[in-house]
């Protein structure tokens, strides 16, 4: 819609009246949810109000190959900034995932889109909890870091080795009930 010329915030207030939807939650519980995400957007949208004005692609779907694999993703957002672009990605909390990983996913994105041919001068990561933007280096030496973790992590996959790796996240992890590190 914001791409059609619409004015952000009635895009991002009409989206979620339309759009808002999570599968196994109904009634107030389901209005509550949907009324604080309303919020948070609407704050969000009013605080970056220009960044909105860029946009070029929303969920964009990423593949390319590294050490026998495809790496897939789907980039949240890319924004046009000059003649290069800027990849982002939202978090509805800074709680799930460590900063270093998150970074990781948006320079795998950044990586993903020059495999493409695509000039992406930034990268940035959203938090709708507070309204903020942390901006993400993208140049040739955390891209190459990058690149090099991405592989010998496929590199371990494909050799199955699956080394515990404990972190102030393990508590609040999904996977906690059959995560080796716990049954040490």
């Amino acid at each position: 819609m914001i791409k059609d010329g619409h004015i952000p915030i009635s895009a991002v207030a009409r989206a979620v009246d339309q759009h808002f939807f999570m599968p196994y939650v109904d009634g107030a519980r389901l209005e509550k949810l949907k009324a604080d995400a309303r919020a948070k957007l609407l704050k969000f949208s009013s605080d970056h109000t220009e960044d909105l004005r860029g946009i070029q692609e929303v969920e964009s779907r990423i593949e390319f190959p590294m050490e026998h694999a495809t790496v897939a993703g789907r980039v949240d957002l890319i924004l046009q900034q000059g003649d290069s672009l800027e990849v982002r990605d939202y978090k509805t909390s800074g709680k799930v995932v460590t900063p270093d990983e998150a970074a990781l996913q948006i320079r795998l994105y950044a990586l993903g889109l020059q495999s493409c041919g695509k000039t992406v001068g930034s990268a940035s990561l959203a938090f709708l909890q507070d309204s903020s933007v942390v901006p993400v280096t993208v140049g040739a030496d955390e891209l190459d870091a990058a690149r090099t973790t991405a592989r010998n992590y496929i590199q371990g996959i494909n050799s199955r080795e699956f080394p515990a790796k404990s972190g102030p996240f393990c508590s609040r992890c999904d996977y906690g009930t059959i995560c080796c590190w716990k049954a040490r």
